[in-house]
């Protein structure tokens, strides 16, 4: 695949946030067919405005072996943390 033919990193990875109550916040990601994420690489950074954050509750990945990373978790499809 060449560079070219890459979707736009917010067309591979679709996020939407929702408040599901109140301190909390839940992320979710589509994911476009034949794109993943890395666990080890997902996280969020909070924007100004004096919030305080926990870190990401991220659930387990799928078991992978990277070329460059080796055995990692990824996500394919859909992603909630």
């Amino acid at each position: 695949m060449d560079e070219a033919d890459l979707l736009p990193i917010d067309e591979a990875f679709a996020l939407s946030a929702r408040a599901t109550d109140r301190g909390r916040i839940e992320f979710h990601w589509e994911i476009a067919p034949g794109y993943y994420l890395y666990r080890h690489r997902t996280g969020v950074e909070l924007a100004e405005g004096g919030f305080k954050s926990n870190p990401l509750e991220l659930p387990e990945g799928e078991a992978y072996t990277d070329e460059f990373f080796g055995d990692v978790e990824t996500y394919r499809h859909q992603l909630t943390a």
